[in-house]
């Protein structure tokens, strides 16, 4: 392996490239990959314009809700889509339809003094948001600005 020095330098990185991370003198690469966003600590947006379901490329990210009627943002199962412990996902509604975050099957949301298996809340207000973390699997905890989890 060619020390770092030599290494051809990247004048433009994006927020998507990996970074090779080294554990030891040797040069062994580390069992894991560093992308450049997570170094900037950078908060990506992602438009909807239609309910939507959590996808891993949701993780760490705004989901913006921007739907005229009502609308859901469901959190996946960790069957269909494993989400790691500790993932964030942040929902706000900037259409003028009430957002909903429910939970798919076997999801248990917390919050508010309440946890519901396959529960939903709902944004308080346009131009509110939802904190949405993993803390175990198929369980969320949802903080912000909603309503009671039923």
């Amino acid at each position: 392996m060619p020390k770092v020095t030599a290494l051809t330098l990247d004048t433009a990185p994006t927020v998507d490239d990996l970074i090779m991370t080294v554990t030891d003198p040797g040069g062994t690469p580390a069992s894991r990959r560093t992308t450049i966003q997570s170094i900037q600590n950078l908060l990506e947006i992602t438009a909807k314009t239609a309910s939507a379901t959590s996808a891993a490329v949701d993780e760490a990210k705004l989901i913006t809700m921007d739907v005229a009627g009502a609308n859901v943002y469901t959190i996946a199962a960790n069957a269909t889509v494993p989400h790691p412990i500790g993932t964030c996902i942040l929902v706000k509604q900037i259409g003028a339809g009430v957002t909903s975050i429910t939970g798919a099957t076997g999801v248990t949301l917390e919050g508010g003094g309440a946890s519901v298996s396959a529960g939903s809340c709902a944004i308080s207000n346009r131009y509110d948001m939802a904190t949405c973390i993993k803390v175990a699997t198929n369980i969320w905890s949802v903080q912000g600005a909603v309503g009671a989890i039923a």
